[in-house]
C-alpha cells in the first residue's frame, strides 16, 4: 500500500508539509510498519493503537508498543516509522531513555 492511500483512513492526520527523503526509498510501497510512543497518561498509547491496527486492517504488517520496550533494531525492518509523544503537558523524555534512538 502506498503512504498516500493510508492518509485517507485517518481523516484526522492530516500532514501539513512534504518531507523529502535525502535518502532514495527503496519502494513506495509499506509493507511493515513500527508504531512507538512514549505515554505519560495512555492517551498516546491509545492513539498509537489505534493507528497500528488501521494499518493491520490495510495489509501492513505493524510492531508496536513504548518505545522504551522496543528493541531498536526494529527500526532497521520497517518501511514506516510513527512515534507520538506526550504534547499536552511538557515533560522531558527522562533521561535514561535520551539517545536510544
Amino acid at each position: 500500500m502506498a503512504a498516500a492511500a493510508i492518509f485517507p483512513v485517518l481523516p484526522s492526520c492530516i500532514p501539513l508539509k512534504t518531507i523529502e527523503a535525502k535518502v532514495p526509498l527503496k519502494s513506495n510501497e509499506i509493507k511493515n510498519a513500527a508504531v512507538l510512543w512514549y505515554s505519560q497518561t495512555g492517551n498516546t498509547q491509545k492513539c498509537g493503537k489505534v493507528l497500528a491496527k488501521t494499518l493491520e486492517k490495510n495489509g501492513i504488517k505493524v510492531v508496536y508498543g513504548d518505545l522504551r520496550d522496543i528493541d531498536k533494531s526494529t527500526a532497521s525492518n520497517v518501511d514506516l516509522i510513527v512515534i507520538g509523544s506526550p504534547v499536552v503537558f511538557y515533560y522531558d523524555t527522562p533521561g535514561e531513555h535520551r539517545g536510544r534512538w
